[in-house]
């Protein structure tokens, strides 16, 4: 989310708040098995609109800064 707390960024652009699951699953470098997992397993948030299921994007952001970073302990 913007800095502001709002959906627009400082250039004035929308961000989105929502993703398709694809674009999750590119954005943290998994495959569909292991993103449908995370969702199952509360590690990302979704939601459905209609038949089609949309990451949070703060979700996303949430779950990649709480990843070990290289060389530290899992």
């Amino acid at each position: 989310m913007a800095k502001n707390g709002g959906v627009v960024d400082g250039a004035g652009k929308l961000e989105p708040l929502l993703v398709p699951t694809d674009e999750a699953w590119r954005a943290i470098g998994c495959g569909k098995t292991t993103g449908f997992a995370l969702l199952k397993a509360k590690k990302l948030r979704g939601r459905k609109l209609g038949t089609k299921t949309l990451v949070e994007v703060e979700s996303i952001r949430e779950f990649v800064n709480s990843l070990p970073t290289v060389g530290e302990a899992a």
